[in-house]
């Protein structure tokens, strides 16, 4: 049943127990002005919401639309399934319930030089996909700063669209991910070409989440946005950027926290592929024994060392036991007491090269020289490059793999801060 309203006077749309199409002003295009605001009720069924109309396109603005998705598994698009030209999307209020519902604040797809608007997307119970803008940002379109909370269940949660191809840009989104296992990405699952990433806030909530500060998938020239990200309680994989860096991608500069949990924790990527590069980022484990990797995942023999430069790093495990890397560039793997057991798997000394020098910050400890130091730490004879740092409230460091130039495997005062 399709329910739709032409004028301009109508505030209120409700739909029945059934599988309703509604539209807040129009099945068909509107080409310029702004739309009134709209209230939305799908009530039961299976139910398809547009808050403006079927496109938008021209100069056209969409309303300030509320919309409560009702029982069922519902699809909600806070304007217009498309949104093309120099048209904007306005700022939408969507609210979801039981079943698993597909949320979108603007569109299916916005084309053209098309703008997101600034939307605040509420998933509520079930299994919930939302999109803070669309399926797809194509061309030059842009997202706009959106406000996403997963609420219940096992969500999926792109900041801006699934798919960001084109000089997209995405906006600078808050996502919360709240109770269940959720997926989470600050911008979309795969971006391409020229795309640029957000500034985004994520936080994972409760459960086993996965979190990506800009896309699963980035590569041809695409550039990270400076994300904030935690992942909270449960044993979550956050990575500060993306799944796969390739082609060119730029990761942005991001603080990366795992919180609670048992948690694996990447300052860009565990995967960075040639000509592609890293940001300068900040990298906590926080409780638990967790994975922190500055840049990608390191092996006792270095990875993707084909990767190109990296950035400069701030790794720190904090409580429990942890397993570090940097990756390449010039790290800095900050320790404090009471931080447990750790191991940095992929140490270069400040001796190693001239672009490539990790340092460890002992500063929590107060040594008044590296003299004072030295006794703390133990070289392991049979094994040249493992090296054991005791500290004396009883905090161990391990080097699995120091690197240094011509072949040594001593530590020496440039590569600490005391």
């Amino acid at each position: 049943m399709a329910l739709f309203v032409g004028g301009r006077n109508v505030y209120a749309v409700t739909g029945t127990e059934f599988g309703d199409t509604i539209y807040g002003h129009t099945s068909g295009t509107v080409n310029s002005g702004a739309i009134e605001r709209h209230k939305l009720y799908g009530y039961g069924g299976n139910d398809k919401l547009y808050g403006d109309a079927f496109i938008l396109q021209g100069s056209a603005t969409g309303g300030v639309d509320l919309f409560y998705a009702g029982e069922g598994n519902d699809y909600v698009y806070g304007d217009a399934y498309k949104i093309r030209g120099n048209a904007k999307g306005y700022n939408d209020t969507l609210y979801g319930n039981d079943g698993r519902d597909n949320l979108y604040g603007d569109a299916k797809f916005l084309y053209n030089t098309a703008h997101g608007g600034n939307d605040r997307i509420y998933g509520g119970d079930g299994n919930d996909n939302i999109y803070g803008d669309a399926v797809g940002l194509l061309n030059y379109s842009a997202g706009g700063n959106d406000y996403l909370y997963g609420q219940l269940g096992n969500d999926y949660i792109y900041g801006d669209a699934y798919r960001m191809t084109g000089y997209t840009k995405g906006g600078k989104d808050t996502i919360i991910g709240s109770a269940g296992n959720d997926y989470i990405t600050g911008d979309a699952k795969q971006m391409q070409y020229a795309s640029q990433g957000g500034n985004d806030r994520v936080l994972g909530g409760t459960g086993n989440d996965f979190i990506a500060g800009d896309g699963t998938g980035m590569a041809g020239l695409t550039v990270g946005g400076h994300d904030i990200l935690f992942g909270d309680e449960g044993n979550d994989r956050v990575v500060g950027d993306g799944w796969i860096l390739e082609s060119g991608a730029k990761g942005g500069n991001d603080v990366v926290r795992g919180d609670a949990g048992n948690d694996v924790v990447y300052g860009d990527a565990p995967q960075i592929r040639v000509g592609a590069v890293g940001g300068s980022d900040y990298v906590l484990g926080g409780a638990g024994n967790d994975e922190v990797y500055g840049d990608f995942l390191v092996e006792p023999v270095r990875l993707y060392m084909d990767a190109g430069p990296n950035a400069n790093d701030t790794v720190d495990g904090g409580t429990g036991n942890d397993t570090l890397g940097g990756g390449t560039g010039s790290d800095v793997f900050v320790f404090h007491k009471g931080d447990g057991t750790d191991v940095i798997r992929d140490f270069s000394g400040v001796n190693w090269s001239d672009s490539d020098h990790d340092r460890i910050d002992l500063t929590d400890w107060h040594f008044a020289s590296f003299s004072a130091l030295e006794p703390y730490i133990h070289y392991n004879t049979t094994a040249p490059g493992e090296v054991t740092i005791t500290l004396p409230e009883g905090e161990t460091i391990y080097l699995a793999n120091l690197l240094q130039k011509g072949g040594t495997h001593q530590l020496t005062a440039s590569d600490f801060i005391l």
